[in-house]
């Protein structure tokens, strides 16, 4: 079973994508195994790539924090409907609003981590493959 939250998930489609993608080109040149490790390895930088100029600037930026607060008296809304709760944002012990950043994981394991991991797999089956292909 995966477990992800947000966009964890596309961190399978990069590695799928870039071993798929080195072990076909590897299979035609006859070192799959050689081929599919740099694939893992380009997977690996687009991963990061993907997390430091997509998801931390926009995809998992902070948000505000807010609450709905009732009032003490009702208020008329322009359209003519009672309004009971105002939504404010929440506010720390200084009066500044708090914020929280979402997260996106794959297996609990942050999705810029995964970088690394896909990586070092990538130069784990390099490594392999050298050897394989000098037999």
């Amino acid at each position: 079973m995966i477990i992800w939250s947000r966009w964890g998930i596309l961190v399978v489609l990069f590695a799928a994508l870039g071993a798929g993608i080195g072990a076909g080109i590897g299979t035609a040149l006859g070192t799959p195994g050689l081929v599919a490790g740099v694939g893992l390895l380009v997977a690996a930088v687009g991963i990061w790539a993907f997390d430091r100029y997509v998801l931390l600037p926009h995809l998992d930026r902070p948000r505000p924090v807010y609450v709905n607060q009732p009032l003490p008296v009702p208020e008329t809304a322009p359209d003519g409907s009672q309004v009971t709760v105002r939504t404010v944002p929440v506010l720390n012990q200084q009066g500044q609003p708090i914020a929280v950043r979402p997260r996106s994981t794959l297996f609990f394991v942050p999705f810029g981590l995964w970088a690394w991991i896909v990586g070092v797999v990538g130069v784990v089956v390099l490594i392999f493959g050298i050897v394989a292909a000098t037999k």
